[in-house]
């Protein structure tokens, strides 16, 4: 999940194309703290998925349909690209639990509702 705010703005070192997909070489600084393969950041708003990185860069794998109906399939060499993390897993965590709370809780009030109405 993304807010939809960009953290900042990297720029891509390579676009190589083979066959109806690519891979991109991204330039980045603050999207790389705590990176892990398989992590997904958002490119320009596409959501990609971290296929490995270094100090200053994160490789990702683009298909032909995200390349076909995305702006991110005319990116090239020197091209700068929004970034933006996913949400921490612990913020997902904690909002998943929140909800199940909430829903705890609207059950526990329809069923008061219901043992009101049976009295």
């Amino acid at each position: 999940m993304f807010t939809g705010i960009v953290e900042e703005v990297g720029r891509i070192i390579t676009a190589d194309r083979k066959g109806n997909s690519a891979r991109l070489k991204i330039e980045a600084e603050k999207v790389l703290e705590d990176i892990k393969i398989g992590d997904s950041i958002a490119v320009n708003g596409i959501c990609l998925t971290v296929t490995s990185f270094g100090k200053n860069y994160f490789t990702a794998d683009v298909m032909h349909e995200t390349l076909r109906r995305s702006s991110i399939g005319e990116a090239a060499a020197g091209s700068p690209v929004n970034l933006e993390r996913a949400m921490a897993d612990k913020q997902k965590a904690y909002e998943l639990e929140e909800m199940k709370k909430r829903r705890q809780e609207k059950v526990r009030t329809l069923q008061d509702m219901a043992g009101d109405r049976k009295s």
